[in-house]
């Protein structure tokens, strides 16, 4: 009479069979457990970079948006100017590293180059007046020649961005190039690289605040103040600087601070996550598919051992059972390497752009049992199948 077999199979015992049946067939196992390891180093990466770009675009505002504090006057009729000494005045002010002013100019004629001019069909670039300390502030590349600077104040020479050089046709300061604006020319000193602060005046034609002052008398325009201040220190800098540049009429001079909204911080980091982590799911479904792909051929390869066990007296959940626990052992195995895949390649790419890594160890901990239920969900349809082999399939002859 046949011994009918236990009910229950003994934890040890179904590790020990899941253990052997890993060993006898290495290469599957192995394949197996890579699938785990791409998707989970994946998800790491995904995660591991997202936090870090959030942290490096953080630092980058601090740097550069919240440094910046600009000081405009309140709307009069004629020239809205700042006192000859403005800057002098605000760089006094505790905090304040640098201090420059710009003002877009309306003039009627539209510019002209001599030699060249700008190709047909091409907008002329704008004209704006700037102090020495505007490009400073702005911090742009010197490209070309030199700038103005105090000794040119007075003078009627031109900086240009390299946006304004391209539209102009001006390749080269050597060449003595004249810009013809309004009633004057101005010889082209020098060319501007991409500036890190005040993106569109920096691209234009930049002459002389001074000398914009005298030449112009009655243009109607509208003097900007920009300044840099340490982090950390614009927002008390832009309430003390309308009293130091105008301390008998504060009033008139309006300072802002580009302090970000958090909340708009909040929802492009949620966003930007919920992108990646789409990314990294896809990732853990093809890495899935993928396991479920090799289990399956397992199972086929499998059914004369399966039948044999069935004819011996194990029940479909002892099957299931050892399929399953084969599969969380090699999803274990290869989500702890794919944690530390993950964490390995956020630090490459992060010393690779000169960032600062942000590693969340809840990301390697959770690795290894991220990848027990990838292996279990992946591997529970073929479990079931391996389930189904009868008996009589331990008589057919292999293919």
């Amino acid at each position: 009479m046949r011994q009918s077999a236990p009910r229950r199979l003994s934890s040890s015992r179904l590790v020990i069979e899941a253990l052997e049946g890993i060993r006898s067939q290495p290469t599957r196992s192995l394949f197996m457990a890579m699938g785990t390891l791409v998707g989970v180093s994946a998800v790491v990466v995904v995660l591991g970079l997202t936090a870090t770009a959030n942290a490096q675009i953080s630092e980058t505002f601090s740097a550069q948006s919240s440094t910046l504090v600009t000081a405009e006057l309140e709307p009069v009729s004629g020239p809205a100017r700042f006192p000859d000494d403005a800057e002098k005045r605000a760089a006094k002010v505790d905090g304040v590293q640098a201090a420059g002013i710009v003002a877009n100019l309306a003039l009627d004629d539209e510019a002209s180059v001599h030699p060249g001019g700008p190709e047909d069909g091409v907008d002329p670039p704008r004209v704006s007046g700037v102090s020495p300390g505007y490009f400073e502030v702005v911090d742009a590349p010197l490209v070309q020649g030199r700038l103005i600077d105090d000794a040119l104040a007075n003078q009627p020479v031109a900086v240009v961005g390299e946006r304004a050089a391209a539209r102009l046709g001006i390749t080269d300061v050597e060449d003595q190039t004249l810009i013809e604006l309004g009633d004057r020319q101005f010889l082209v000193i020098g060319i501007l690289g991409p500036p890190r602060r005040d993106q569109v005046s920096a691209g234009d034609i930049l002459v002389s605040q001074s000398f914009v002052r005298s030449w112009l008398t009655t243009n109607n325009y509208l003097e900007r103040m920009l300044v840099t201040t340490r982090v950390g220190a614009g927002e008390v800098v832009a309430r003390q600087l309308p009293t130091a540049v105008d301390p008998f009429h504060p009033g008139e001079v309006i300072a802002a601070y580009p302090e970000r909204p958090r909340v708009v911080d909040d929802a492009v980091s949620a966003d930007l996550r919920l992108l990646f982590l789409l990314l990294a799911a896809v990732s853990v479904l093809v890495a899935s598919l993928g396991i479920a792909n090799v289990t399956l051929m397992s199972v086929r390869e499998r059914r004369r051992e399966i039948g044999l066990r069935r004819a011996l007296g194990a029940r479909r959940t002892h099957i299931v059972g050892q399929f399953l626990v084969e599969a969380a052992l090699l999803g274990g195995l290869g989500g702890a390497a794919g944690g530390a895949l993950g964490q390995l390649l956020v630090v490459a790419v992060s010393v690779q752009r000169e960032w600062t890594p942000t590693l969340d160890p809840v990301l390697t901990l959770a690795s290894a049992p991220a990848g027990v239920l990838v292996g279990v969900l992946a591997g529970l349809y073929p479990a079931i199948r391996a389930a189904m082999v009868q008996p009589l399939e331990a008589l057919r002859p292999a293919d």
